[in-house]
């Protein structure tokens, strides 16, 4: 998405036949300046991807090797999961302003009576999302959770 400078994946609801989300659509993946800065400093790297495993080939799963050995560096085994990452997106967006109906949207929730009558410009889900990256505006940066608390 070069003419809206950031980067947006499309990430398909099938592949060879499995299924990759629980809703069964597409999902669109957009991008905030710090993540589409990480991108960049990985492209090309690699000929077809930008996070190849040592292996020089593509990630199946999620909950691979590598995510499970940083979290354990971390001191972090068995607490961060890929679902609390998504709770962690969801609670900063929140904190940071964005409307349900763009959370709902930017975490590819299907079911919502607002997002099943209408689209966000994808323009504005990258604003939202940018929002996470402004640290100008001290008084609601300072207001975003460091720290959540969720039931395990």
């Amino acid at each position: 998405m070069p003419n809206l400078n950031t980067y947006g994946f499309i990430i398909p609801a099938y592949v060879n036949g499995v299924r990759n989300f629980k809703n069964g659509q597409d999902f669109l993946l957009v991008l905030n300046s710090e993540a589409k800065r990480i991108i960049e400093k990985w492209k090309g790297k690699h000929h077809i991807y930008v996070f190849p495993s040592p292996r020089g080939k593509h990630y199946s799963r999620f909950n691979n090797h590598p995510f499970r050995r940083c979290r354990k560096r971390a001191g972090l085994d068995g607490i961060i999961t890929w679902h609390s990452t998504r709770t962690t997106f969801a609670t900063r967006l929140r904190a940071a302003g964005v409307d349900t109906e763009d959370r709902a949207q930017l975490l590819g929730h299907k079911k919502s009576i607002t997002t099943q009558y209408s689209w966000a410009d994808v323009q504005h889900l990258i604003n939202c999302v940018e929002k996470l990256c402004d640290t100008s505006d001290t008084q609601n940066f300072q207001k975003m959770p460091l720290q959540s608390l969720f039931r395990l």
